[in-house]
């Protein structure tokens, strides 16, 4: 099941339902591939039961007693962190015993898919409001919002879901404060000014921050102090600063926005994927190079790309390709990414291409996520063409790439 046509017609409607097994390269074992659904959850009982709507219960111990790694598709966050607090699904790391629960069917998927990376901190996910989005605020870069509904355990499973992702596939969310990140992974003692800085003005939205950017240089006309008085307001000041106490002003309040703040979550999360995130990044200097490398351009995304061109119409379509991937923002680059590797980062050392000769309403980009590999039509007769159906896939709601 590691291949996918992530913007493919076809329904999937087809699969659901089925139980299909896959067998494991070694050739040891048979997977299951997907199992039964559940198209209304209410939620993990006391007893770890799913319960739905018609009542159906199915029992997925004899499926999850292999050595690999299992995910749940199509349910809500909470339901996952509430499954993963009580330490059912990673079982790389953490042991399953003969107390697994029973789980109810009808949209329940559980899958083999170890290659698609894309977690719940992947921002494009559209099957329900991902963690990013859900459970956490800020602009270019977020901090976990605390909420009621969120407890020790379930911060604790977000934890999990961070460190089996980078452990196992390098991926990362970079749209974590680094702030944060440094903190949840050496505490915030090593979280330097420069660090604290450079996080708050992501953290706030472009027009506060050029309002910061002007006010740290030259003073600010009455609409702008205003302005400045506001945004200081609603970040807990209380008093007028001069423009030369400024800095250290909004130092005080990055510490308290993007430490102080979400510091139940922060240390609930670093209490179990602290330790596993310091066994490859040791020093918050490498956390910094670690997302400097993964951080998408058009530059990087294009040495990617391997490809063999045979005829005229193959060497056209895949100039049309490289010209689409050079007019991408950092957000239609992390879409691509995401539909070719199920990764909104870069987490893999080539793209390979291929080209097909799909014509009509068939024609459209194919991405196979394992290789990764993107089937690409060489029928386009104009950049237009594909710059249209590109866009159409990436920023359609169809294709989903949630492994949770």
């Amino acid at each position: 099941m590691c291949d996918t046509d992530e913007d493919s017609i076809e329904g999937d409607g087809d699969t659901k339902g089925e139980q299909q097994r896959e067998t494991d390269s070694d050739g040891d074992q048979e997977k299951p591939a997907s199992i039964v659904s559940l198209a209304e959850t209410s939620g993990i009982a006391e007893d770890s039961t799913v319960h739905s709507a018609a009542g159906e219960v199915v029992d997925l111990t004899s499926y999850l007693s292999y050595d690999s790694e299992v995910f749940i598709r199509g349910l809500p966050v909470e339901i996952v962190l509430t499954m993963l607090s009580i330490q059912v699904v990673i079982h790389t790391m953490i042991q399953l015993d003969d107390a697994f629960p029973v789980l109810a069917a009808e949209e329940l998927e559980v899958i083999n898919v170890s290659h698609n990376t894309s977690t719940p901190f992947s921002e494009d996910h559209t099957d329900h409001s991902e963690f990013l989005d859900c459970a956490a605020e800020g602009t270019e870069i977020r901090v976990p919002c605390l909420s009621p509904k969120w407890q020790e355990e379930e911060w604790k499973a977000v934890g999990r879901i961070l460190s089996k992702g980078f452990m196992d596939q390098g991926y990362f969310p970079l749209r974590l404060a680094p702030a944060f990140t440094t903190a949840l992974i050496f505490g915030e003692h090593a979280v330097s000014s420069d660090i604290l800085f450079e996080s708050l003005l992501l953290y706030l939205s472009h027009c506060e921050r050029d309002l910061l950017a002007t006010a740290l240089k030259e003073d600010l006309d009455s609409d702008g102090q205003d302005e400045l008085f506001d945004l200081l307001d609603r970040m807990g000041v209380k008093t007028v600063p001069s423009r030369d106490n400024l800095k250290a002003v909004l130092l005080q309040v990055a510490h308290k926005q993007l430490i102080q703040t979400p510091k139940y979550a922060l240390d609930n999360m670093s209490a179990v994927a602290g330790k596993h995130l310091r066994t490859n990044l040791t020093t918050p200097e490498k956390i910094q190079c670690m997302s400097a490398d993964k951080k998408p351009t058009c530059r990087k995304v294009l040495k990617l790309i391997d490809a063999t061109p045979v005829t005229p119409a193959d060497r056209q379509a895949l100039g049309f390709l490289q010209q689409y991937i050079r007019g991408l923002d950092e957000m239609g680059l992390r879409r691509l990414l995401r539909f070719v590797t199920g990764s909104d980062v870069i987490c893999v050392t080539g793209i390979q291409v291929t080209f097909t000769a799909l014509e009509g309403l068939a024609r459209r980009p194919v991405a196979h996520t394992c290789g990764p590999l993107l089937e690409l039509p060489s029928t386009y007769y104009s950049y237009p063409e594909l710059h249209v159906e590109m866009e159409n896939v990436l920023t359609s709601n169809y294709y989903t790439m949630d492994i949770v």
